[in-house]
C-alpha cells in the first residue's frame, strides 16, 4: 500500500510553486512546524486535515489544531479545514476557531452515493440549514460573529456566567 502513496518534500513544493502561478493550496497538514514551512514556501494556503483519519486515527484533529494554526499563520494566507465535518455545527466550530473555509466532502459524497446529484445537493442543503439555524440560536448575524467565545472546550469545562451581586 505504501507504494501507492507518494510523499512530497518541501523542495517539491518549491518546484511546483516556481512552475505554477495559479492558486496553490497544500492539503493534509497536521504539524505546526509544517505550517511555518508552508508560510515560507509561497503557497496560497493550507488545508488542515488527516484525510478522514485514514492515515492515523489517533492523530490530533484539524479542529483541535485550528487555534494554534491561526496564531501561526495570522492573515498571511488562507487557512482551511477538512475532515470531521458531519453537521452544520461542525462547520461553525471550525469557523469560530479560525478557519477561513471548511471542506465538507464526506456528506455530499454520501448523498451522491445514495441519490446521485440530487442527494449531494440535499446533503449540502442540510449542512447549510443546520448551520444557519444554529447561528440564529447563537445570535450570530454573520461570519464575524463566530468566535471562540461561543465555544467551551472539554478542558475548560462549563462555568456558568457569574452574576453581579
Amino acid at each position: 500500500m505504501r507504494e501507492q502513496m507518494q510523499s512530497l518534500s518541501w523542495r517539491d513544493v518549491a518546484r511546483i510553486r516556481q512552475r505554477w502561478r495559479g492558486p496553490f493550496l497544500l492539503k493534509g497538514l497536521l504539524n505546526l512546524e509544517d505550517l511555518h514551512r508552508a508560510l515560507d514556501s509561497g503557497v496560497d494556503g493550507v488545508i488542515l486535515g488527516s484525510h478522514g483519519g485514514r492515515q492515523a486515527d489517533w492523530a490530533i484533529s484539524a479542529l483541535d489544531l485550528l487555534p494554534q494554526a491561526r496564531a501561526i499563520v495570522g492573515d498571511r494566507f488562507a487557512l482551511m479545514m477538512s475532515g470531521g465535518i458531519r453537521r452544520g455545527t461542525d462547520m461553525l466550530k471550525a469557523l469560530a476557531l479560525g478557519a477561513d473555509a471548511v471542506l465538507a466532502g464526506r456528506a455530499p459524497l454520501y448523498g451522491l452515493c445514495a441519490a446521485g446529484a440530487a442527494g449531494a445537493t440535499r446533503a449540502l442543503e442540510l449542512l447549510l440549514e443546520e448551520a444557519l439555524d444554529q447561528m440564529g440560536q447563537l445570535g450570530a448575524i454573520d461570519r464575524a460573529d463566530l468566535t471562540p467565545r461561543l465555544l467551551v472546550s472539554r478542558q475548560q469545562g462549563f462555568r456558568p456566567p457569574t452574576t453581579a451581586g
